[in-house]
């Protein structure tokens, strides 16, 4: 089976800048999300079909704001052959209440742009991708995955000798977290309540680092970085209060949102930092042996170790 042609896609926009997403119930991409949209009608133009679909799978009468671009979207799936080109736009709602197409959509959601899933059908997260460049200059998962590819790399083995990594955990299609942890008030932890990165050290039974990171990760906070996407290692840091412990940070974005149960025994709680905000919040704290450099976000500080490895992922970005 093969479909094909010309499409549309819409971008709904509300007016507290969330979007409104469907979940197919149609193949291809059965039961993903995706922005609302679908096939050009004879006689129809692109304007008038993205119109259309709209109201007919959602309720809601919209109009133009402008168009985004045109697309390819190419591929397999669900035992389908597509290959369609589509006209994306950027549209706004002026009457009717949402509804669903119970013939192709299973569920509506209005979502903030920041909580969007990575894994949208279709072309669609990349068309996301350019309506947030156009109308919001923010970072972006993409800007992040290729700013990063230059830098970042596979575990050397000079690398390998760490006994120590760290996940710089990433999710968000636009304006990127980090997920950071608060360890809890121990005064045998030389890190007692600060604000980390999930991690520790190497066990006897880890066949390298990555297997180290994976199963921290795992006990810290419940998240299963098995299958997630490793983008590579950043530079090994060497711990101050403890200059035995060798550590290296591994870069892993999400492309789901997790659902995250501390260990109560070591983290008093979790926070999601977004990239962008991180990154104005340089500053500089005072201890009772002096000033350091640190990130103070809220009531958050970031300083030390993991102010090390946050400052050269700023430098990466070059934000």
């Amino acid at each position: 089976m093969k479909f094909s042609g010309r499409t549309t896609v819409a971008i709904v926009e509300f007016s507290d800048k969330r979007i409104l997403l469907v979940k197919r119930r149609t193949v291809p991409f059965k039961g993903y999300w995706a922005l609302p949209g679908g096939r050009v009608e004879a006689g129809e133009t692109v304007e008038q079909t993205v119109i259309r679909e709209v109201k007919e799978e959602t309720g809601l009468d919209v109009e133009i704001v402008e168009k985004i671009g045109e697309y390819r979207e190419k591929g397999f799936k669900d035992g389908v052959e597509y290959d369609y080109s589509p006209a994306c736009f950027l549209v706004r709602p002026v009457a009717g209440k949402i509804r669903r197409q119970e013939s192709e959509i299973e569920e509506i959601r209005s979502v903030d742009v920041e909580e969007i899933p990575i894994e949208l059908a279709f072309e669609h997260s990349k068309m996301l991708h350019d309506y947030v460049a156009m109308t919001r200059n923010q970072l972006t998962h993409t800007d992040i995955i290729r700013k990063l590819s230059q830098h970042l790399g596979e575990v050397s083995d000079e690398q390998q000798g760490a006994n120590a990594a760290v996940a710089l955990v990433v999710k968000g299609v636009t304006n990127p977290s980090i997920l950071f942890v608060k360890r809890i008030q121990n005064p045998t932890d030389p890190w007692s309540g600060q604000i980390a990165l999930p991690g520790g050290k190497r066990d006897g039974k880890d066949k390298n680092l990555k297997d180290t990171v994976i199963r921290e990760t795992l006990e810290e906070t419940g998240i299963n970085l098995d299958r997630c996407r490793f983008l590579g290692v950043m530079s090994v840091q060497k711990s101050m209060p403890r200059p035995e412990i060798k550590v290296l940070p591994f870069v892993i974005f999400l492309e789901h949102e997790p659902a995250i149960t501390l260990s109560e025994r070591e983290l008093e709680r979790y926070l999601w930092i977004p990239i962008e905000q991180l990154a104005k919040s340089k500053a500089t704290v005072t201890f009772s042996y002096g000033e350091s450099p640190a990130y103070v976000f809220n009531d958050t500080v970031i300083w030390g170790l993991t102010h090390r490895i946050i400052e050269e992922l700023m430098q990466m970005l070059e934000i």
